[in-house]
């Protein structure tokens, strides 16, 4: 192994150690809006999965959570009754329910995301002209490797 290859390693892991810490403390402020709130993990979880994979049946949310459709069932009816979620008629199929976000749903999760743009632009900021666009570049060069080995983000 040669001076640059270990210089390399030594940049990766250093740019992973960096990253953990700042994800740490940034996940922190970004989850705040959803940690306020009085939702059970389970509840939380149940969110998350609409939120990031979209409408969902229960048996689909049963199966991505690892329990049983009782189970899920009930904490959508909680969830239904707080305007989080919301059910409707699958329009393949009438006697399937689809499960997705409801306004106040969907808020929860957009003033989470507001947070972390914010974090981040006002982090961003903080940086001199060279090192934005020595970052900037770095991302083009990673994203470019996503693709490549995973393909286009959807």
């Amino acid at each position: 192994m040669g001076q640059h290859d270990d210089e390399r390693d030594h940049l990766i892991e250093q740019v992973f150690e960096t990253q953990h810490a700042m994800m740490r403390s940034s996940l922190a402020a970004e989850l705040e809006p959803l940690l306020d709130s009085t939702l059970t993990m389970q509840q939380f979880k149940l969110l998350a999965i609409v939120h990031f994979h979209g409408e969902q049946t229960v048996s689909g949310l049963a199966e991505a959570m690892r329990v049983s459709m009782p189970t899920v069932s009930g904490a959508v009816e909680r969830l239904v009754e707080r305007d989080l979620l919301s059910r409707r008629e699958d329009p393949d199929d009438r006697r399937v329910r689809l499960i997705g976000l409801a306004e106040a749903g969907k808020r929860l999760f957009a003033e989470a995301e507001a947070t972390r743009t914010r974090l981040g632009r006002d982090l961003l900021g903080e940086l001199d002209l060279d090192a934005l666009r020595a970052l900037a570049g770095a991302y083009t060069q990673l994203a470019d490797a996503v693709e490549r080995r995973l393909g286009p983000s959807r």
